[in-house]
């Protein structure tokens, strides 16, 4: 039920910090395919917390240990790297 519900939004209009608490949504929903993706949009258009990302957000615990889930994280710290130089 949980699926079907996100399914019906409109993600277009909805900005980096919201498009990633979708994605949250989505890895508890168990569809991780997706929420990857969407974790991925928050941080190319600027949700850089690869920290909270990766240790203290309960709700990415399904995506953790995964080659992409590591490979956005980076992303992420690099991209919050060249913002703090």
């Amino acid at each position: 039920e949980a699926l079907d519900a996100l399914a019906t939004l409109d993600l277009a209009p909805l900005d980096a910090h919201h498009t990633f608490h979708i994605a949250e949504s989505y890895a508890m929903a168990g569809d991780t395919t997706r929420a990857l993706t969407l974790l991925e949009r928050a941080v190319d258009h600027g949700m850089y917390p690869y920290r909270f990302y990766a240790e203290y957000c309960p709700f990415t615990v399904p995506l953790r240990g995964s080659a992409e889930f590591d490979r956005i994280v980076a992303k992420a710290a690099r991209r919050a790297e060249a913002f703090n130089a």
